[in-house]
């Protein structure tokens, strides 16, 4: 089987390639890759793409999180989403889909019950980049998502598990946070 190139190697190769095969190989790839469309767009349309990621991700997070799947909640394939968004290169569109899992998780446990310790760290590593990742932007995006932030660290009350103290330590983590936990 034929050596696959290095990320180094591949610079190279793009180095000594004209634009026009250049632009001619990303047009190709747009055009035959849903993930590098997904990328493309919400790396020069974030506009026009968010609204339709974000329902994408809402539709295939809920699907995550229905009683009726034998398997649900399905944490794996939930984080697999979460970490697919974070690669879309969109800190919005990431900040948005990872709080969404941390607030369908908490309303899964709201509704049905205590699940068990991996599922509520799952949640909880989630919430935890997401925190870090908001910190990395400004307070006009923390106040944008402050209202949910606060109300799923709200309705993590009484969850077993650890997981309400995780998620009020985490929430004060938030720069902007006054530092209460709701």
């Amino acid at each position: 089987m034929a050596k696959k190139l290095t990320a180094a190697e591949l610079k190279k190769c793009l180095r000594d390639t004209s634009w026009n095969q250049l632009e001619g190989m990303l047009c190709t790839l747009y055009r035959d890759s849903d993930q590098a469309k997904l990328y493309f767009n919400s790396v020069f349309n974030p506009g026009a793409a968010e609204s339709e990621l974000l329902d994408g991700y809402e539709k295939k997070l809920r699907a995550c999180f229905v009683i009726s799947n034998p398997r649900s909640p399905d944490t794996r394939e939930g984080k697999r989403l979460v970490r697919e968004a974070e690669k879309l290169g969109s800190t919005r569109v990431a900040l948005k889909v990872m709080l969404r899992f941390v607030e369908m998780g908490t309303e899964f446990t709201n509704n049905y019950g205590d699940i068990d310790g991996p599922f509520y760290d799952s949640l909880t590593n989630v919430f935890g980049r997401f925190v870090a990742l908001l910190n990395s932007t400004d307070e006009e995006t923390y106040l944008e998502l402050a209202d949910r932030i606060e109300r799923v660290v709200a309705e993590s009350a009484d969850i077993g598990w650890g997981y309400t103290d995780e998620m009020r330590t985490l929430y004060g983590e938030i720069d902007w946070a006054d530092g209460t936990a709701p």
